[in-house]
């Protein structure tokens, strides 16, 4: 082991895979401040000693540098990381041998997969705010941590890429009412993890599948959000699709993108904030138990096809100033299978309806606000009364496709409500 003196402070240089099974002197070196990262090398000064199982870390260290402890698979004890603040890239990856609870009461800043595939059951760092996202592979620090049970960081305001990502027997995280930002991944297929009712009135950032595999029954806060991340019919960013009962959206989202929220079999209570004005393809689809009285959306400007395939709906009030409803080859109609489905009433923008629109319902009522008949492709559905206005009938009546709902058409004036 060679040792040499960089700024009054005592480096390792090149102990890296040396055939070390305990280092318990270190206690000597009073001065030390830094464990640091290989000198000249991208090595940390123990990465490879795979023999070493205990190392007795003194107070005085507030900085282990990147690598440090790195493929040390026997290491099974660290000592007192009481002072350390700074914990840096891989410092102790696939150290899978050291099952222990890992509390760093100092800690203020993590840098890249630090703990990656490590054997860590607990990790506390209460003054840490930020958890870094992933770096080398998409890894997080905490990537792949099968061991680790319990996480605590009260000050915690980000959470990076794939942090806890495959975490599996994680079950207990602290408070998370504080995080703003959630990385894509961050919490993927932790199955042990689960919450009667998530909150995180701060949110403003929300990552792909940042909640894939857990366990969520009730999400009633997602903060600031002004958009959803994107989605495929494989994202599950709120949880498991057949375990989430009901979902808060906030008052500042103003887009529900593609396949947003879909396929969430056990949802069965969502509101849809006044301010959204795009609502995707596919958006609510196949949310099966997912019941909404009366849709009204003042402010849609978009709508697209499929969006609530298959789900309760029982009313359609106000679509805003769309001017297409969406139906077709490629994509069906947006309410089509909604078997509840009995009023719907469309606004006086709209100037083109596609195939399929309400395929598998049965109206009471359609309701047509404008006075030109837009373009209709095909209902393939069934509409008892056609109400539009007055002075439309007849052009209604006689207009392409409308004409085989003629006897149905009625004067506005003689609807109900």
């Amino acid at each position: 082991l060679s040792v040499h003196i960089h700024r009054r402070d005592l480096t390792f240089e090149s102990s890296q895979n040396s055939e070390i099974v305990s280092f318990n002197e270190l206690e000597k070196f009073t001065g030390l401040t830094y464990l640091n990262n290989g000198y000249n090398t991208m090595n940390g000064c123990f990465s490879g000693c795979t023999a070493l199982k205990q190392i007795s870390i003194p107070t005085t260290v507030t900085y282990i540098g990147g690598g440090v402890f790195e493929g040390c698979t026997a290491l099974e004890d660290v000592g007192d990381l009481s002072n350390v603040t700074t914990i840096h890239n891989g410092t102790f990856t696939d150290t899978t041998a050291l099952a222990i609870d890992i509390e760093v009461p100092s800690l203020t800043s993590m840098i890249g997969s630090s703990f990656l595939r490590s054997g860590i059951t607990k990790f506390s760092a209460p003054l840490l705010e930020v958890i870094p996202g992933g770096s080398l592979y998409n890894n997080g620090p905490f990537t792949n941590c099968k061991n680790l049970i319990e996480v605590n960081v009260l000050s915690i305001t980000s959470i990076g890429k794939a942090a806890f990502a495959e975490c599996t027997l994680l079950s207990k995280v602290s408070d998370l009412s504080n995080v703003t930002v959630l990385g894509d991944r961050a919490f993927q297929n932790c199955e042990s993890l689960e919450f009667e009712d998530l909150s995180l009135p701060n949110l403003e950032t929300l990552g792909h599948n940042a909640f894939k595999g857990v366990g969520i029954k009730k999400i009633s806060n997602l903060g600031k959000l002004t958009a959803l991340p994107p989605s495929d019919t494989s994202t599950q960013h709120y949880g498991k699709k057949d375990v989430l009962e009901e979902i808060v959206l906030p008052d500042t989202l103003t887009s529900i993108p593609d396949s947003g929220v879909r396929g969430y079999t056990a949802l069965n209570s969502i509101n849809i904030p006044q301010g959204v004005t795009i609502i995707g393809v596919s958006a609510f689809a196949g949310n099966t138990n997912m019941i909404i009285e009366d849709l009204s959306l003042p402010n849609l400007t978009s709508l697209g096809g499929n969006s609530f395939w298959g789900t309760k709906i029982k009313k359609v009030s106000n679509l805003g100033s769309i001017t297409t409803l969406a139906g077709g080859a490629n994509t069906d109609g947006p309410f089509n299978s909604c078997p509840d489905l009995r009023s719907v009433r469309l606004p006086v923008t709209l100037t083109s309806i596609g195939d399929l629109v309400f395929y598998g319902c049965t109206l009471d009522e359609l309701i047509m606000d404008a006075t030109t008949p837009p373009t209709l492709g095909s209902f393939r559905g069934t509409i008892n009364t056609i109400y539009v206005p007055d002075a439309s009938v007849t052009a209604y009546r006689e207009a392409t496709n409308w004409s085989a709902y003629a006897d149905r058409i009625l004067p506005l004036s003689e609807y109900a409500e």
